[in-house]
């Protein structure tokens, strides 16, 4: 879950920073402060309500995944909240009350941390420049190479070895003596005409395309009406803007 769920971190984390005016660091650096010193007293608090709400978008999604839940919980023989609901709807007899009363906690969890958190950050006073003065840092030598070795470290556990792997495996035709017969076949499968696969990946890209157009043109609408009028009703729309977010997919999909 981690290494699916750390990119939208980044992507939110370096919005927030690329939206910050680093003057306040750097007249704390000519004041003689110490990185740390600044990180800890300049830059984390600008970046904790980026932080805060990252880090509740991953929850829900890593509450809420049903995918690694479904294929790795019942080998592990780990019982993850998303795979039980999907067990106790569909495996007979099914338990429709006990999967919507889980669905119902989880749900409850995501809004009472959200709601914790705007609490939380209506506390937090900061002051930020309007016009971000963007300041690049050259790394050293050593810096450079250690910072190669994580990001690729990094970049290779979370996107080349899954890849491969199974790219390798959906080559396998069958096992003899121990060693793989690769071939094309499982590919030829997916693609014949009439095939369940094909069926699947014409639906899940028609019913994909289609909800980000209509998510694009109501997100629009939404941020419009959010940065250009005021209001209760404004307030209102914030507010209700945030809570499919919130609320976990697997939810809806009971209800």
């Amino acid at each position: 879950m981690t290494l699916t769920s750390f990119g939208a971190v980044a992507l939110l984390v370096e919005s927030a920073l690329l939206g910050i005016s680093t003057r306040m660091e750097d007249a704390a650096r000519c004041l003689g402060s110490s990185p740390w010193r600044i990180f800890r007293a300049i830059t984390l608090p600008l970046l904790l309500p980026a932080i805060m709400n990252a880090g509740i978008l991953v929850f829900i999604d890593a509450v809420s995944n049903f995918g690694i839940a479904a294929i790795l919980a019942p080998r592990a023989n780990i019982p993850l909240l998303p795979e039980v609901i999907y067990e106790l709807l569909t495996s007979w007899p099914t338990n429709l009350p006990l999967g919507a009363a889980l669905s119902a906690v989880l749900a409850v969890t995501a809004m009472t941390l959200v709601m914790l958190n705007q609490h939380l950050m209506a506390r937090q006073t900061v002051t930020n420049g309007r016009l971000p003065a963007l300041r690049l840092i050259a790394l050293g030598r050593g810096r450079t190479t250690a910072s190669w070795l994580f990001f690729g470290t990094l970049f290779f556990f979370s996107s080349v070895l899954p890849v491969a792997a199974v790219l390798y495996m959906s080559l396998i035709k069958r096992w003899q003596g121990g060693r793989p017969e690769l071939s094309l076949e499982n590919y030829a499968a997916i693609f014949r005409p009439g095939s369940r696969g094909i069926e699947a990946l014409s639906t899940s890209l028609l019913l994909s395309v289609t909800a980000a157009t209509l998510t694009v043109i109501i997100g629009a609408v939404v941020a419009y009406a959010l940065s250009r009028f005021r209001g209760r009703l404004v307030s209102f729309l914030d507010q209700l803007s945030v809570l499919p977010r919130v609320v976990p997919n697997l939810v809806v999909a009971v209800a």
